[in-house]
């Protein structure tokens, strides 16, 4: 089964407005065949004042402007000098804790910190290319996939397995 998200219209909006004062949000979102949470979030996200209430008109102006809104970049963008560091150790074999661990020593300020986990997102989110396949050979596992961590790492016990 595939959503396809939809943004709230005008007029759901100023069906919010209207029901808001009657109708719990999962009533609202039954009528505007929505999803609870997407009432609910609405209202929380664009309630201004609990004597103003919601307006829909406002509510619709604020989505738009943070519709539009850039996303900040991530620390190790491809631009950034911090990710030729981080390139500069990966190149002589250090791994994500040690890169973390040096930067976090070498500078106090937030900026230039990163955490390995950090590190290896940006290394494995990366457009295929040559410089990825590089990194990723120079860690010291050297695998091309990350492999995902069992929720419970101890064997399963089975009831009526012999002991």
């Amino acid at each position: 089964m595939t959503h396809c998200y939809r943004h709230l219209s005008a007029e759901d909006r100023a069906a919010i407005m209207m029901m808001r004062a009657t109708h719990p949000p999962r009533a609202i979102a039954t009528h505007l065949g929505r999803a609870p949470s997407t009432v609910s979030r609405e209202i929380a996200r664009h309630t201004i004042s609990p004597t103003k209430g919601y307006d829909a008109g406002l509510a619709g102006y604020r989505a738009r402007l943070t519709r539009h809104r850039p996303r900040r970049r991530p620390k190790l963008h491809p631009d950034r000098e911090l990710f030729e560091a981080v390139v500069y150790l990966l190149r002589k074999y250090w791994s994500p804790q040690q890169i973390a661990r040096t930067m976090k020593l070498m500078s106090p300020d937030s900026r230039r910190q990163v955490s390995h986990e950090a590190i290896y997102n940006a290394l494995y989110v990366m457009p295929r290319c040559s410089l990825k396949k590089e990194l990723i050979s120079c860690l010291r596992q050297g695998n091309g996939k990350r492999r995902p961590i069992p929720a419970d790492p101890r064997p399963v016990q089975h009831p009526h397995a012999a002991t």
